[in-house]
């Protein structure tokens, strides 16, 4: 509907991908003086991440959403009672 107006939508996909990856980088960058920088830590966020793959599905974001809240308390909790 927007191309229909007059608007480039593969300019526009383009520019809002340049955007997105510009804020993630900068939400980065912010973000390392308070958590450090290390080898692994991909790998933790990795670890994190294919749970929530597995229980909300691939490319299910009304599936993902719970299933990040779940495996998020599920840390949380874990982190409580096992020290």
């Amino acid at each position: 509907m927007v191309e229909a107006l007059g608007i480039n939508v593969k300019v526009l996909y383009f520019v809002m991908f340049m955007i997105g990856t510009a804020l993630s980088g900068l939400a980065g960058a912010l973000n390392l003086p308070s958590s450090g920088l290390s080898a692994s830590g991909s790998s933790t966020a990795f670890a994190s991440v294919v749970p929530i793959l597995v229980i909300g599905g691939l490319g299910n974001i009304q599936g993902a959403f719970p299933a990040a809240i779940i495996m998020g308390l599920i840390q949380a909790l874990a982190a409580i009672f096992i020290p």
